[in-house]
């Protein structure tokens, strides 16, 4: 019996230890019960590791009438300015890299709170082709705590939120090694391998986003489709492979796909600044304050 005890202690006591540490650390601020981990340090790095799970933990402790949705391509939005100008708050779900399965799962979630208006981010050069869901895989997490202490990410988070909690920048993430020039023309490349030479039309996404509006209409929410612009070395790229007759069929049937309180709006039209690489952070991710006057100007002014 002692034997067995002992036994038994070998693998209690360890697991013990490692879900004490975890807690304490709490990478992504999920059971709260600890300070050990300033807040900020917590936000600059687990939330790079697991987008999915960080915003769908932040958008449960406060929702707000007002969602954006979308990727990284939204994710740079100055909220505190929006809700200057608005006077109204609004609540960020973009995760970057996002998949079509996520924009579908975020949504799920979304329509069960008390949501007014929704701002759906869209864009031509989505990997549609990629399935995962961090969106699912955070909702499974909250239903099974017990997975928090399982997932190498909320490890490999905790491990990080530790080695910068009283330092800065030992560790940067998401910060390529290369000038903002060579880093512009390795994204470009990527993408044309990536998306551009594999290129099918993705009648499944606008498939997809149907489903959403109708949903919307059902639920009485809001919604607004939002096209932000690409640097036109990427519109020289769609010329290369003739694909600018589908990069206007796809806004022509994001927008036929609107009605009553949906809206489509593209924000690259009637716009020619769009060779100024002062306005992108990168080919495809406008820098803030251009983003989020555009998103004032052309996104909010519009009525449902």
């Amino acid at each position: 019996m002692k034997k067995l005890l002992f036994k038994s202690l070998i693998f209690i006591v360890p697991a013990l230890i490692y879900v004490t540490i975890i807690t304490l650390i709490d990478p992504f601020n999920f059971v709260k019960i600890s300070d050990l981990i300033k807040y900020d340090v917590k936000k600059k790095y687990a939330s790079k590791i697991n987008y999915g799970f960080w915003k769908v933990l932040r958008f449960n402790e406060n929702s707000n009438y007002n969602v954006v949705l979308g990727d990284s391509r939204v994710e740079g939005l100055d909220y505190d300015r929006i809700e200057n100008v608005t006077g109204e708050k609004y609540s960020d779900f973009s995760i970057a890299g996002g998949t079509l399965q996520e924009t579908k799962s975020a949504f799920d979630l979304i329509k069960t709170k008390k949501i007014k208006n929704i701002y759906l981010g869209v864009s031509f050069n989505l990997n549609f082709d990629k399935t995962k869901d961090r969106v699912k895989g955070a909702v499974d997490i909250i239903q099974n705590p017990l997975l928090y202490y399982t997932n190498t990410e909320i490890l490999e988070s905790a491990f990080l939120c530790v080695l910068n909690n009283n330092s800065e920048n030992i560790f940067l993430i998401e910060q390529p090694e290369m000038s903002k020039e060579d880093f512009w023309e390795y994204l470009l490349a990527k993408n044309e391998n990536d998306f551009l030479k594999k290129f099918k039309y993705p009648a499944e996404y606008i498939n997809s986003l149907k489903g959403i509006l109708s949903e919307c209409k059902r639920e009485k929410i809001n919604i607004c489709l939002f096209f932000l612009p690409n640097h036109n070395d990427f519109r020289a790229f769609l010329a290369k492979y003739s694909l600018d007759s589908n990069y206007l069929r796809f806004k022509n049937e994001l927008k036929s796909i609107c009605s009553e309180n949906s809206v489509f709006v593209d924000a690259e039209e009637d716009d020619s600044s769009w060779a100024d690489k002062e306005k992108f952070n990168d080919p495809f991710h406008l820098k803030k304050d251009i983003l989020t006057d555009l998103f004032i100007k052309k996104v909010l002014r519009k009525e449902f």
